[in-house]
């Protein structure tokens, strides 16, 4: 783990957590290839926002600043990557829902925090998940819309929740960004 440092828009970088360089492993090579998994709980700083799916990356910027700066100010040290919880993702991108941005941090000896961010154990998580690279632009057609018709062509039962795991961030417009897209599975 490493103290919070990031890139000009609040994005812990590729350099900053030793976690990041390994981001190709979450990669499956060829088609996509839906798993099951389930991701253990962790604690997370993090602010809350509702907006549209266009807001979301205007206000990561604002927000993953915030959250960085905070992190630093009270001393946490970084415990994974960058994680946007999305509470509802609608289908129409211009109806809100909630989302979180989080950055996992290691638990504290005493923190203060300032009023917006919170500290919070984001709970265990059984899910679906791929892992897509490239432009952010392109999330959705091919990240997104892969995995849902898979999950459709399965049968699973979706929760509602959704996550994106930033395991590399190189901006916007990096065809070399990965990136985690988990759908919670209702308990059957």
């Amino acid at each position: 783990m490493t103290a919070v440092s990031a890139d000009g828009n609040g994005f812990v970088s590729a350099k900053d957590l030793d976690i990041c360089p390994e981001a190709d492993q979450h990669l499956h090579h060829g088609e996509n290839m839906m798993q099951h998994k389930t991701v253990a709980s962790q604690l997370v700083l993090f602010r809350r926002e509702c907006l549209t799916i266009p807001q979301v990356a205007g206000f990561a910027d604002r927000h993953c600043a915030a959250i960085r700066d905070e992190a630093a100010r009270c001393g946490l040290a970084v415990a994974g990557p960058w994680i946007f919880v999305s509470h509802g993702l609608p289908d129409n991108p211009d109806q809100q829902y909630w989302v979180d941005f989080c950055l996992p941090v290691a638990p504290p000896l005493d923190a203060s925090l300032a009023d917006g961010a919170a500290l919070k154990e984001l709970e265990a998580f059984s899910c679906i998940s791929e892992t897509y690279k490239g432009k952010l632009a392109d999330l959705f057609a091919a990240g997104y819309a892969p995995l849902l018709r898979e999950a459709a062509r399965a049968g699973e039962q979706l929760s509602g929740q959704s996550r994106e795991v930033y395991w590399r961030w190189l901006g916007a417009d990096s065809p070399d960004n990965c990136v985690e897209i988990q759908f919670g599975l209702s308990r059957r």
